[in-house]
Protein backbone atom coordinates (compact mmCIF):
# COMPACT_ATOMS: atom_id res chain seq x y z
CA UNK A 1 0.00 0.00 0.00
CA UNK A 2 2.90 2.33 0.91
CA UNK A 3 4.74 1.43 -2.14
CA UNK A 4 1.68 2.58 -4.42
CA UNK A 5 1.36 5.35 -2.48
CA UNK A 6 4.21 6.63 -3.59
CA UNK A 7 4.23 5.51 -6.99
CA UNK A 8 1.34 7.31 -7.19
CA UNK A 9 2.69 10.87 -5.28
CA UNK A 10 5.37 10.46 -8.28
CA UNK A 11 2.53 10.68 -11.05
CA UNK A 12 1.05 13.09 -9.75
CA UNK A 13 4.29 15.52 -8.88
CA UNK A 14 5.67 14.60 -12.71
CA UNK A 15 1.89 15.53 -13.83
CA UNK A 16 2.16 19.12 -11.71
CA UNK A 17 5.68 19.77 -13.23
CA UNK A 18 4.49 19.06 -16.90
CA UNK A 19 1.24 20.73 -16.25
CA UNK A 20 3.67 24.31 -15.49
CA UNK A 21 5.78 23.11 -18.03
CA UNK A 22 3.13 23.22 -20.40
CA UNK A 23 1.63 26.62 -19.58
CA UNK A 24 4.72 28.04 -19.61
CA UNK A 25 5.46 27.51 -22.88
CA UNK A 26 2.08 27.70 -24.21
CA UNK A 27 1.12 31.04 -22.18
CA UNK A 28 -0.05 34.09 -24.32
CA UNK A 29 3.06 36.50 -24.68
CA UNK A 30 2.72 39.91 -23.08
CA UNK A 31 2.99 43.48 -24.51
CA UNK A 32 2.09 46.50 -23.38
CA UNK A 33 3.21 50.20 -23.54
CA UNK A 34 3.44 52.92 -20.83
CA UNK A 35 1.48 55.15 -22.77
CA UNK A 36 -0.65 55.04 -25.89
CA UNK A 37 -0.13 58.78 -27.30
CA UNK A 38 3.94 60.23 -27.04
CA UNK A 39 5.15 63.90 -26.90
CA UNK A 40 8.33 65.07 -28.62
CA UNK A 41 10.78 65.88 -25.90
CA UNK A 42 14.04 67.83 -27.92
CA UNK A 43 14.69 66.07 -31.14
CA UNK A 44 12.41 62.51 -30.66
CA UNK A 45 10.26 60.53 -28.66
CA UNK A 46 10.90 57.46 -26.41
CA UNK A 47 8.51 54.83 -26.60
CA UNK A 48 8.74 52.45 -23.96
CA UNK A 49 6.72 49.25 -23.01
CA UNK A 50 7.10 45.72 -21.38
CA UNK A 51 7.02 42.27 -23.57
CA UNK A 52 7.15 39.09 -22.27
CA UNK A 53 9.16 35.94 -23.84
CA UNK A 54 10.80 37.49 -26.13
CA UNK A 55 14.41 39.41 -26.47
CA UNK A 56 13.27 41.48 -28.99
CA UNK A 57 9.82 43.58 -30.08
CA UNK A 58 9.58 44.76 -33.92
CA UNK A 59 7.81 48.05 -35.10
CA UNK A 60 6.56 49.82 -38.26
CA UNK A 61 5.68 53.41 -38.39
CA UNK A 62 2.85 54.57 -39.93
CA UNK A 63 3.07 51.36 -42.27
CA UNK A 64 6.89 51.41 -43.10
CA UNK A 65 9.58 49.09 -43.14
CA UNK A 66 10.27 46.44 -40.20
CA UNK A 67 12.35 47.92 -37.30
CA UNK A 68 13.66 46.16 -34.39
CA UNK A 69 14.39 47.23 -30.98
CA UNK A 70 15.73 44.84 -27.85
CA UNK A 71 14.23 43.49 -25.05
CA UNK A 72 16.24 43.82 -21.85
CA UNK A 73 14.80 42.35 -18.49
CA UNK A 74 11.66 42.54 -20.33
CA UNK A 75 11.49 46.36 -20.96
CA UNK A 76 11.97 47.67 -24.61
CA UNK A 77 12.78 51.18 -25.43
CA UNK A 78 12.24 52.92 -29.16
CA UNK A 79 13.60 55.94 -29.95
CA UNK A 80 11.41 57.71 -32.60
CA UNK A 81 13.02 61.24 -34.51
CA UNK A 82 10.27 63.86 -33.86
CA UNK A 83 8.60 64.97 -36.99
CA UNK A 84 6.08 67.37 -38.27
CA UNK A 85 3.18 64.89 -38.73
CA UNK A 86 1.54 62.53 -36.23
CA UNK A 87 3.47 59.05 -36.12
CA UNK A 88 1.15 55.89 -35.77
CA UNK A 89 3.90 53.14 -34.47
CA UNK A 90 2.69 49.65 -34.06
CA UNK A 91 4.64 47.45 -32.22
CA UNK A 92 4.66 43.27 -32.27
CA UNK A 93 6.10 40.55 -30.29
CA UNK A 94 8.12 38.30 -31.99
CA UNK A 95 5.61 35.77 -32.72
CA UNK A 96 3.16 38.98 -33.67
CA UNK A 97 0.59 37.24 -31.30
CA UNK A 98 0.24 40.22 -29.54
CA UNK A 99 0.34 43.88 -30.38
CA UNK A 100 0.14 47.38 -29.59
CA UNK A 101 -0.44 50.58 -31.21
CA UNK A 102 0.69 54.50 -30.10
CA UNK A 103 0.52 57.85 -31.81
CA UNK A 104 3.35 60.45 -31.17
CA UNK A 105 2.18 63.84 -31.90
CA UNK A 106 3.77 65.84 -34.20
CA UNK A 107 6.58 68.91 -33.08
CA UNK A 108 6.36 72.06 -34.56
CA UNK A 109 8.40 73.44 -37.28
CA UNK A 110 11.66 75.40 -36.98
CA UNK A 111 11.93 76.05 -40.72
CA UNK A 112 11.76 75.47 -44.19
CA UNK A 113 15.02 72.92 -44.30
CA UNK A 114 16.40 74.95 -47.62
CA UNK A 115 15.90 78.32 -46.66
CA UNK A 116 17.41 77.94 -43.21
CA UNK A 117 20.56 76.02 -44.76
CA UNK A 118 21.09 79.04 -47.20
CA UNK A 119 20.89 81.35 -45.05
CA UNK A 120 23.20 79.78 -42.30
CA UNK A 121 25.95 78.88 -45.25
CA UNK A 122 25.88 82.25 -46.19
CA UNK A 123 26.61 83.97 -43.01
CA UNK A 124 29.28 81.15 -42.42
CA UNK A 125 31.05 82.40 -45.41
CA UNK A 126 30.68 86.04 -44.82
CA UNK A 127 31.61 86.05 -41.38
CA UNK A 128 34.77 84.25 -42.15
CA UNK A 129 36.16 86.71 -44.48
CA UNK A 130 38.46 89.34 -43.53
CA UNK A 131 37.94 92.24 -42.07
CA UNK A 132 38.62 94.53 -45.10
CA UNK A 133 36.34 92.29 -47.69
CA UNK A 134 33.12 92.41 -44.62
CA UNK A 135 33.84 96.42 -45.76
CA UNK A 136 33.68 95.76 -48.90
CA UNK A 137 31.16 93.35 -49.05
CA UNK A 138 29.00 96.31 -46.71
CA UNK A 139 29.96 98.86 -49.05
CA UNK A 140 28.23 97.29 -51.95
CA UNK A 141 25.21 95.76 -50.34
CA UNK A 142 24.54 99.78 -49.02
CA UNK A 143 25.43 101.03 -53.23
CA UNK A 144 23.00 98.45 -53.94
CA UNK A 145 20.39 99.90 -51.99
CA UNK A 146 20.73 103.68 -52.90
CA UNK A 147 18.99 105.05 -55.80
CA UNK A 148 20.59 104.46 -59.46
CA UNK A 149 20.40 107.96 -61.45
CA UNK A 150 18.31 107.57 -64.35
CA UNK A 151 18.99 108.10 -68.37
CA UNK A 152 16.95 111.52 -67.63
CA UNK A 153 19.37 112.73 -64.60
CA UNK A 154 22.65 111.42 -65.99
CA UNK A 155 21.62 113.61 -69.21
CA UNK A 156 21.52 116.83 -67.24
CA UNK A 157 25.34 116.15 -65.60
CA UNK A 158 28.16 118.36 -66.11
CA UNK A 159 31.22 116.32 -68.02
CA UNK A 160 32.72 116.38 -64.41
CA UNK A 161 29.60 114.23 -62.98
CA UNK A 162 29.72 112.22 -65.87
CA UNK A 163 33.27 110.82 -65.08
CA UNK A 164 32.65 110.68 -61.15
CA UNK A 165 29.79 108.16 -62.42
CA UNK A 166 31.78 106.46 -64.32
CA UNK A 167 34.65 106.10 -61.67
CA UNK A 168 32.37 105.05 -59.54
CA UNK A 169 30.86 102.77 -61.28
CA UNK A 170 34.43 100.88 -62.23
CA UNK A 171 35.37 101.37 -58.74
CA UNK A 172 31.84 99.22 -58.06
CA UNK A 173 32.69 96.40 -60.56
CA UNK A 174 36.15 95.92 -59.15
CA UNK A 175 35.29 95.87 -55.68
CA UNK A 176 32.19 93.43 -56.67
CA UNK A 177 35.16 91.30 -58.74
CA UNK A 178 37.12 91.33 -55.40
CA UNK A 179 33.80 90.22 -52.81
CA UNK A 180 33.17 87.73 -55.43
CA UNK A 181 36.60 85.52 -55.34
CA UNK A 182 37.17 86.30 -51.59
CA UNK A 183 32.96 84.50 -51.00
CA UNK A 184 34.90 81.77 -52.84
CA UNK A 185 37.62 81.36 -51.57
CA UNK A 186 35.51 81.66 -47.64
CA UNK A 187 32.94 78.76 -49.14
CA UNK A 188 35.95 76.48 -50.41
CA UNK A 189 38.03 76.86 -47.09
CA UNK A 190 35.00 76.42 -44.43
CA UNK A 191 33.35 73.62 -46.52
CA UNK A 192 33.27 71.77 -42.88
CA UNK A 193 31.37 74.28 -41.45
CA UNK A 194 28.66 74.28 -44.18
CA UNK A 195 25.20 72.37 -43.72
CA UNK A 196 24.15 70.10 -46.65
CA UNK A 197 21.71 71.33 -48.96
CA UNK A 198 20.20 68.10 -49.80
CA UNK A 199 18.99 66.34 -46.73
CA UNK A 200 15.71 64.78 -45.50
CA UNK A 201 14.82 62.44 -42.84
CA UNK A 202 17.83 61.88 -40.76
CA UNK A 203 18.69 63.23 -37.57
CA UNK A 204 22.85 63.31 -38.24
CA UNK A 205 25.84 65.52 -37.22
CA UNK A 206 25.91 67.47 -39.78
CA UNK A 207 28.98 69.66 -38.54
CA UNK A 208 31.43 67.62 -36.38
CA UNK A 209 34.54 69.70 -35.36
CA UNK A 210 36.18 69.10 -31.88
CA UNK A 211 35.01 72.24 -30.87
CA UNK A 212 31.25 72.35 -31.87
CA UNK A 213 29.02 69.40 -33.30
CA UNK A 214 25.77 70.81 -35.16
CA UNK A 215 23.10 67.79 -35.16
CA UNK A 216 19.52 67.99 -37.20
CA UNK A 217 16.68 66.47 -37.52
CA UNK A 218 14.50 66.89 -40.67
CA UNK A 219 11.77 65.28 -42.25
CA UNK A 220 9.45 66.13 -45.12
CA UNK A 221 11.89 69.17 -46.04
CA UNK A 222 10.83 70.71 -42.59
CA UNK A 223 13.62 71.41 -40.24
CA UNK A 224 12.63 70.32 -36.06
CA UNK A 225 14.98 70.33 -34.13
CA UNK A 226 18.83 71.36 -33.88
CA UNK A 227 21.21 70.06 -31.22
CA UNK A 228 24.39 72.22 -30.72
CA UNK A 229 27.00 70.44 -28.86
CA UNK A 230 29.94 71.93 -27.31
CA UNK A 231 32.59 70.84 -25.17
CA UNK A 232 32.38 72.27 -21.02
CA UNK A 233 35.68 72.77 -21.03
CA UNK A 234 35.39 75.02 -24.17
CA UNK A 235 33.24 77.57 -21.89
CA UNK A 236 34.85 77.20 -18.45
CA UNK A 237 38.75 78.42 -19.26
CA UNK A 238 39.99 75.00 -19.64
CA UNK A 239 39.90 75.40 -23.65
CA UNK A 240 41.35 77.90 -25.83
CA UNK A 241 40.17 80.97 -27.03
CA UNK A 242 39.34 80.05 -30.85
CA UNK A 243 36.70 76.98 -29.60
CA UNK A 244 35.13 79.39 -27.42
CA UNK A 245 34.89 82.07 -30.02
CA UNK A 246 34.08 79.14 -32.76
CA UNK A 247 31.26 78.10 -30.15
CA UNK A 248 29.72 82.10 -30.25
CA UNK A 249 29.91 82.14 -33.58
CA UNK A 250 27.39 78.87 -34.33
CA UNK A 251 24.94 79.85 -32.04
CA UNK A 252 24.58 83.70 -32.86
CA UNK A 253 24.31 82.17 -37.20
CA UNK A 254 21.79 79.41 -35.56
CA UNK A 255 19.96 82.07 -34.09
CA UNK A 256 19.67 84.62 -36.67
CA UNK A 257 19.19 81.87 -39.52
CA UNK A 258 16.04 81.19 -37.26
CA UNK A 259 14.86 84.89 -37.20
CA UNK A 260 15.62 84.80 -33.15
CA UNK A 261 17.75 87.70 -31.83
CA UNK A 262 21.64 86.43 -31.88
CA UNK A 263 22.93 89.52 -29.47
CA UNK A 264 19.72 88.37 -26.88
CA UNK A 265 20.20 85.04 -27.26
CA UNK A 266 24.12 85.48 -26.09
CA UNK A 267 23.12 87.82 -23.61
CA UNK A 268 20.47 85.47 -21.96
CA UNK A 269 23.54 82.45 -22.06
CA UNK A 270 25.84 84.10 -20.39
CA UNK A 271 23.79 84.92 -17.46
CA UNK A 272 22.78 80.99 -17.68
CA UNK A 273 26.04 80.10 -17.88
CA UNK A 274 26.79 81.88 -14.42
CA UNK A 275 24.16 80.64 -12.87
CA UNK A 276 24.50 77.00 -13.66
CA UNK A 277 28.49 77.44 -12.64
CA UNK A 278 27.33 79.21 -9.50
CA UNK A 279 25.10 76.86 -8.27
CA UNK A 280 26.07 73.68 -9.58
CA UNK A 281 22.92 72.76 -11.31
CA UNK A 282 23.07 70.36 -14.40
CA UNK A 283 19.13 70.91 -15.29
CA UNK A 284 17.75 72.37 -18.29
CA UNK A 285 16.80 76.32 -18.57
CA UNK A 286 15.17 77.65 -21.71
CA UNK A 287 16.03 80.63 -23.38
CA UNK A 288 13.48 82.15 -25.74
CA UNK A 289 13.73 84.73 -28.58
CA UNK A 290 10.96 85.46 -31.06
CA UNK A 291 9.15 82.30 -30.85
CA UNK A 292 12.23 79.79 -30.69
CA UNK A 293 13.41 77.85 -27.76
CA UNK A 294 16.54 77.39 -26.93
CA UNK A 295 17.13 74.44 -23.71
CA UNK A 296 20.53 74.63 -22.37
CA UNK A 297 21.74 71.46 -20.13
CA UNK A 298 25.31 70.86 -18.83
CA UNK A 299 27.03 67.94 -18.18
CA UNK A 300 30.53 66.79 -17.09
CA UNK A 301 31.73 66.61 -20.61
CA UNK A 302 29.56 68.98 -22.80
CA UNK A 303 26.94 71.99 -22.95
CA UNK A 304 23.59 70.31 -24.93
CA UNK A 305 21.67 73.32 -26.71
CA UNK A 306 18.08 71.96 -27.58
CA UNK A 307 16.84 74.38 -30.38
CA UNK A 308 13.64 73.77 -31.03
CA UNK A 309 9.62 75.94 -31.57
Amino acid sequence: MKKSSKIISGIVIIALLAAGIIYSTTRPAKLSADKTVYKVDGMSANIKGTASQSKSVYYRIDNGKRQTAAVHAGVFTINLAASNQDQRVVIHNHKASATVTVTVKAAAVLADYTKFASAYNQSVISSNLSKEMQTKAAALQKAAASKTATAAEIAQMTAEQKQQLADQTKALAQTSKEVQAALAKSKTDNQAKLLPENFNNHIKNVVDSKNTVLRINVTHGKLIGITIIVPSKSLSGQGSKNSSSEFAKTFALVANALGANPKSVLKQFSQVAKDAKKSGTTSLKTIRSNNIKFDTGFSTKNLYIYVTK
